[in-house]
């Protein structure tokens, strides 16, 4: 992932757990969050959990990009407040759809 968001300029900040993407994105602004939900020490859930329960951060869209495809896993990220749920595998061109489109969205409330 971290490749195709370099080859077509987007700035990524990668963290390796939940803990780091929670402090990454509590430390920079970021116009975008993807979000793995099998992450070690704080999970996916959790993230979504205190992303949403900060009023600073609760507004920054959430894409899901996880492998667990069951329909109910799909429903609780998105009773949490995932904007987006991108089943892996994906297809790159999937991945920037999704990516585009939330942040046309974005361009476009300013």
């Amino acid at each position: 992932m971290e490749l195709i968001l370099d080859a077509y300029g987007y700035q990524a900040v990668i963290a390796r757990n939940g803990e780091e993407g929670l402090a990454a994105a509590r430390n920079q602004l970021f116009d975008l969050i993807l979000l793995d939900l099998m992450l070690p020490e704080v999970d996916g859930f959790e993230v979504l959990r205190q992303l949403e329960a900060d009023p600073d951060l609760a507004d920054i869209p959430v894409v899901i990009t996880s492998a667990r495809a069951r329909p109910t896993t799909k429903e609780e990220a998105v009773e949490l407040g995932a904007d987006f749920y991108l089943t892996k595998p994906y297809r790159k061109a999937e991945l920037l759809d999704v990516i585009t489109t939330f942040l046309d969205e974005d361009s476009e409330d300013v």
